[in-house]
């Protein structure tokens, strides 16, 4: 009796995570189902190999960390923000037959509205051995901080600043680390103010924290797959060239062209010149401290960015590498 009882329960459980699986859009399809399995009964970890958490990083849905999914082409993709990630975001729509990857009137981050797979959506046992298993690519694109950080300020402080005032602000100031929110409603669109007041109090927000803060210690040695924004499509294309489904057919011939393209060199000179309107010398130096985790990081690295080569003179710069 106590079995059936027991039996009972689990193919409930089971009825119940598989269409909360489908609800959100996790592809269900025998191929895709036979791929995880695959992917399960290797069970090749060994000793010393991480063990996933449902505290990480990485899988923790409440941090706006956890990865995209594309189990057709066994990609896991890591997203940054203000490194292409609506481009991305929509790239991804389209490899998973997403009608809606070109259509501009909803929020393209929202999962429920994107409807694709993230790896929060399987299992602690699936989603560890996929992290695994070096048949599936993990991928991040980067970007070096300087200009992220910047673009960061001008998209969410001054070009949202109505909503950062009654968003953000509020958060800084309810924060043990913030400060008074008269002086953020005020100074909010100040870059001096953001860079030292807010990326520091709020330090976490997805926006602006460090790219090597976004991924768990443990895990970035399974990252395989590092793109920059600094040759953004061709790193885009030689991944999608790279991944091949069960067919033989890769993910490039299913996209066609990505759409993700570096700037033109105007466009990169006047991006050089908007940096050094906004960074001082002594902003250059705080921001290189800032995120030094990310300029000297192991895994990653960029092409040498230095916006002024005389601390005396904040109108002469040097502007190199700049994505």
């Amino acid at each position: 009796m106590k079995t059936a009882i027991y039996l009972l329960l689990l193919s409930t459980l089971a009825c119940i995570i598989y269409r909360a699986r489908v609800a959100r859009g996790v592809d269900s399809s025998t191929q895709v189902q036979q791929i995880i399995q695959n992917t399960i009964e290797k069970k090749r970890k060994l000793p010393n190999e991480p063990k996933l958490l449902p505290t990480d990083l990485i899988y923790n849905s409440n941090r706006n960390t956890v990865p995209i999914v594309n189990v057709e082409y066994k990609i896991i993709f890591f997203q940054v923000a203000k490194t292409a990630t609506t481009q991305f975001t929509r790239l991804f729509m389209r490899l998973a037959d997403k009608p809606q990857w070109n259509d501009d009137s909803f929020d393209v981050h929202s999962r429920e509205n994107n409807n694709l797979t993230y790896l929060d959506d399987f299992s602690l046992d699936e989603a560890e051995q996929m992290m695994l298993d070096d048949e599936w690519e993990k991928v991040i694109f980067v970007r070096h901080p300087k200009p992220r950080i910047l673009s960061a300020f001008l998209d969410k402080a001054v070009h949202h600043s109505k909503h950062f005032e009654k968003s953000t602000c509020q958060v800084y100031a309810s924060n043990k680390e913030g400060g008074n929110l008269k002086e953020c409603i005020r100074l909010h669109e100040n870059f001096e103010f953001f860079l030292k007041k807010i990326t520091t109090s709020l330090n976490q927000n997805v926006h602006w924290r460090s790219i090597t803060s976004r991924i768990d210690e443990k895990w970035w040695p399974k990252i395989s797959f590092v793109g920059n924004m600094e040759h953004l499509s061709r790193d885009a294309e030689n991944l999608l060239k790279s991944r091949k489904n069960s067919n033989g057919v890769t993910a490039y011939a299913k996209t066609g062209k990505t759409g993700l393209t570096e700037k033109s060199e105007q466009h990169k000179t006047d991006s050089n010149k908007k940096l050094a309107r906004y960074y001082t010398p002594e902003l250059e130096r705080f921001i290189e401290e800032r995120y030094a985790d990310d300029l000297k990081s192991q895994y990653f690295s960029f092409e040498k960015l230095v916006i002024f080569r005389d601390e005396t003179n904040s109108n002469k710069g040097i502007f190199s590498g700049l994505e």
